[in-house]
């Protein structure tokens, strides 16, 4: 394994205790996180060599943009998750003898599908209320 060309040291938390770098890796660009725990031999060495300014400065942390196919990930993943609260065994089975129930319970479901109607989805999404 032959690692070159270590470049680019950032933070990669807010914590400061990692650090990612972009190096080759015999012959493949590659990013690594270091650590100064790393299970790895070459891990705690780039992390400390970072810190002694080896290769340059360590850039501040920042989140990363999330794409628009991970945006939509994470908002359908909050909708299953609102609508598998909701659609219980015990609230199908009220839904079946309890017409008032079975009303309500349908606007519930209507309203969680609905979001995804909304102008802002999946960036910006207004969740109805959840309740029992």
């Amino acid at each position: 394994m032959k690692i070159e060309n270590i470049q680019n040291p950032r933070w990669a938390n807010s914590s400061h205790t990692l650090i990612t770098v972009d190096f080759d890796l015999d012959g493949e660009a590659v990013s690594f996180v270091a650590s100064p725990n790393d299970c790895t031999d070459y891990g705690p060495k780039i992390y400390q060599d970072c810190i002694d300014g080896k290769y340059g400065d360590i850039a501040d942390f920042s989140i990363p943009e999330k794409t628009p196919e991970q945006l939509e990930s994470i908002a359908q993943s909050e909708l299953d998750r609102r609508l598998k609260a909701i659609m219980t065994t015990e609230n199908l089975a009220l839904a079946e003898v309890d017409d008032e129930f079975k009303k309500n319970y349908k606007a519930k479901i209507k309203e969680l599908l609905d979001v995804k109607k909304q102008k802002g989805w999946p960036n910006k999404i207004t969740w109805p209320d959840e309740e029992e």
